[in-house]
């Protein structure tokens, strides 16, 4: 099987990045990864059993997913992701999507005045 990210031609490139996201203790032989191989642009998480290079999609990211964050017991719980302002949204995960955790602005009016 040809490597995932493996250029057609010489004209093109490979910009496969991946990253660790999680290493889980109830599954021994498994890895929670981020590859951007489907958009260059966002990482997809990814389960990979590491005896045998196995990956299973866990979430496609289509929502801008800057990061991803696991509970002690193994499970996906919340997420990062860019604002189209640019700000930095932290997000619960459920099995419908996502849902916002911190508000858009501070509960103080002039939390950021000196």
């Amino acid at each position: 099987m040809a490597h995932p990210c493996e250029p057609i031609s010489q004209s093109e490139t490979c910009y496969l990045l991946h990253a660790i996201v999680s290493v889980p203790r109830s599954e021994p032989d498994s890895l929670y990864v981020a590859l951007n191989d489907r958009d260059k642009a966002w990482h997809d998480l990814y389960k990979v059993r590491i005896s045998t290079g196995e990956r299973t999609l866990m979430r496609q990211n289509n929502d801008h997913i800057t990061g991803w964050v696991f509970d002690l017991k193994d499970q996906l719980r919340m997420a990062t992701r860019v604002a189209d302002n640019g700000d930095t949204e932290v997000l619960r995960v459920d099995d419908k999507g996502f849902t916002k955790v911190i508000p858009d602005h501070p509960p103080y009016p002039n939390y950021h005045k000196p």
